[in-house]
């Protein structure tokens, strides 16, 4: 038996029942035995950047490895942006890259290349399969690093002549390796939590990731702790609408810094502390304020600020131990809790006013409108820019799963993972938002989806322009200015109806907040991958485009 075949029978065993990519010369073994295996299909994407998001959601929505395969230099090279996003998202799969035949390597024939060294910076761990025998081993030990703590991409580079070697020897056993238990201090951090004054929880990515978010919400309320999302969260760790929520931490420290400054003990869930956008001079953590935490990534305790409790340990039973030690011995969270109902009362409805007809539609409006649109077990992944903070606020995600975001930063990503998302659960209404300029780096992931009926809606605000770098400029440089150079996406304006059309999808358009609302029902409604083209203002745009304020309040 060729070890092409042994490798997918690998994938099979650790509970993998597909594969995505784009294929080149140095996979043609094992597209020939895909092509004798029907049962484990094939899921092809006209980019790599696509394969690699469409992988990406998958894992994210099935919460097991996804297995993908690229080709040679050149493809990795393609799929890197996307895998950046995931190994910063922590998502777990296992990519194997093919490699040109070892027996002229030396001669540095065409499309080889060093795949290990390409490979720095976007994976857990990267390894090169010298010799068929190894190849068994090394595919059981990326599986078993992809899930281990902390959980990622890992790459296997195989050189296309092991896969056409024969390999008659039985395959290893798969191991199963149990989660992260209860952290041992954790009496020391029921105590600092229970002697605070004002406390508040930072809940990370990690408390998603773990499904440990109704665990949270107990400790929240027994403490009576306000409650931030990280910054710029990539997944549902908190209740938006729960009252002791006070919404995302800005990415900037100075405005962390102002959210913070009314609590004495901040304790820090699973979460990067923290991922600044713009820098400030100010620390996020005020000098009086004790820092505590708990994560299932050693390396994350104290990385970049000094905790007075540091903690390694499975966030989920942890978590529970301290519900445990803490529920009703805090004769404050009843008060608490009841003073967050009722600021949570005081706040207005958003200022979401539709424009007058025949203008495009401002953020805020467009949000609300898109929103208006969604049934309520909707999975939505945002990737908007400019829109997507107005989103964030308004959507308000209660349900684990039902958001998802890119906290890598390399643009190109929802569309794909929508694909994944939706193939991973087929029965849920699933959306991806992003900006024009995002939906251009990817924008051929709408023939994967057209060619395997994925109903995936893609609502593409369009904006005409790099909103966001437009606006950094009045933030970062000093004085700005009212022209901007690479900046805008007219003459000609894109034309994502052409687009869509073109690759197989039904399109819609919406100039106004009723017709984009009604757009995003009836597409969900009619089980087909659409792209709706929704006109939203620029800055070219005032005084009718009213641009929100960046990294504005999340609530």
């Amino acid at each position: 038996m060729k070890a092409a075949r042994h490798l997918i029978e690998l994938a099979q065993s650790e509970g993998v029942d597909r594969v995505f990519g784009n294929p080149g010369t140095t996979e043609l073994p094992l597209m020939d035995e895909l092509a004798r295996m029907p049962e484990f299909p094939y899921y092809l994407g006209l980019h790599e950047g696509t394969a690699v998001s469409m992988a990406d959601g998958f894992a994210r929505a099935t919460g097991r490895p996804s297995f993908l395969n690229l080709h040679i230099a050149a493809g990795l090279a393609h799929g890197l942006a996307n895998m950046l996003n995931a190994r910063r998202a922590r998502t777990p799969m296992v990519v194997t890259v093919g490699q040109q035949d070892r027996r002229h390597l030396i001669h540095d024939p065409m499309l080889g290349g060093d795949l290990l060294a390409l490979a720095q910076g976007a994976f857990k761990d990267a390894v090169e399969v010298n010799q068929v025998a190894d190849l068994p081993t090394l595919i059981r030990r990326a599986f078993l690093l992809s899930q281990t703590p902390p959980t990622g991409p890992v790459m296997v580079s195989i050189p296309v002549d092991i896969l056409e070697e024969e390999w008659d020897e039985p395959l290893p056993a798969r191991t199963e390796v149990r989660g992260l238990g209860v952290a041992e201090g954790v009496e020391d951090l029921a105590e600092a939590l229970l002697g605070a004054g004002a406390p508040a929880i930072v809940a990370g990515d990690g408390v998603g990731r773990a499904g440990a978010v109704e665990e949270l919400v107990e400790l929240a309320e027994s403490l009576g702790a306000t409650v931030f999302h990280e910054p710029m969260y990539d997944c549902v760790d908190f209740p938006a609408t729960h009252p002791l929520s006070a919404g995302m931490l800005p990415p900037v420290d100075e405005l962390i810094r102002e959210r913070l400054s009314k609590h004495d003990v901040v304790f820090l869930v699973g979460s990067h502390a923290f991922s600044a956008h713009y820098f400030t001079e100010a620390a996020p953590i005020p000098e009086r304020t004790q820092v505590v935490q708990l994560d299932e990534d050693r390396a994350e305790l104290g990385r970049n600020y000094p905790a007075s409790i540091a903690l390694h340990g499975g966030i989920g039973p942890t978590v529970r131990a301290l519900v445990r030690m803490t529920k009703g011995r805090c004769p404050e969270a009843g008060p608490r809790l009841e003073a967050a109902k009722g600021g949570r009362a005081d706040q207005g409805s958003p200022d979401g006013a539709p424009p007058a007809m025949g203008e495009r539609m401002d953020a805020t409006a467009a949000a609300t409108a898109l929103v208006a649109g969604l049934p309520d077990e909707t999975m939505l992944l945002e990737e908007a820019i400019t829109t997507g903070l107005e989103i964030r606020r308004l959507y308000a995600a209660d349900r684990p799963g039902s958001y998802h975001h890119s906290v890598g930063g390399a643009l190109g990503w929802a569309l794909g993972a929508g694909i994944g998302v939706k193939m991973a659960r087929p029965d849920a209404p699933v959306v991806s938002v992003v900006g024009d300029g995002t939906a251009m780096y990817t924008i051929q992931g709408l023939w994967s989806a057209a060619h395997y009926d994925v109903p995936l809606v893609l609502v593409v605000m369009n904006n005409r322009e790099y909103a966001a770098c437009k606006r950094g400029i009045d933030r970062v440089v000093s004085g700005g200015g009212d022209k901007y150079v690479g900046m805008d996406l007219t003459d000609p304006e894109i034309d994502f109806i052409g687009l869509g059309r073109s690759l197989g999808v039904v399109t819609r358009s919406a100039d106004s907040t009723e017709e984009l609302t009604a757009a995003v029902s009836e597409a969900l409604a009619s089980g087909a991958p659409t792209l709706i083209d929704a006109a939203v203002a620029g800055t070219r745009d005032a005084p009718t485009g009213k641009p929100a304020e960046h990294y504005a309040a999340d609530r």
